[in-house]
């Protein structure tokens, strides 16, 4: 019970010290080509009202008192994150669901 219980502990502590590291290596690893990228389909989305949420978001997040730089760069980690599960899962892209997280942008 005891060797578990510190089996348990030691995994964790695994976890944490992996999750740092993740943190530390995605913090140095910059890729402005990926972030040009995603920044594009955030422009697009805006310029051609499509999903509207995106030009209404950006509106949002600009009368808060974010630069247009910044709120882009918010949404922009939105539409990253869309990319990365459709590639890792296969899932299809969910307007309601993207709409929902850019609405969670504060």
């Amino acid at each position: 019970m005891i060797a578990e219980k510190k089996q348990r502990v030691n995994n964790q502590e695994k976890n944490e010290v992996t999750k740092e590291k993740e943190k530390k290596i995605m913090a140095k690893s910059h890729n402005p080509r990926l972030k040009a990228l995603i920044l594009e389909v955030v422009d697009n989305q805006i310029n051609d009202n499509d999903p509207p949420i995106t030009r209404e978001t950006m509106a949002r997040l600009q009368a808060a008192g974010y630069s247009e730089k910044k709120a882009k760069e918010m949404i922009g980690s939105v539409v990253a994150e869309y990319i990365w599960d459709t590639m890792a899962n296969g899932t299809e892209f969910n307007v309601e669901k993207y709409s929902d997280d850019l609405r969670k942008l504060r």
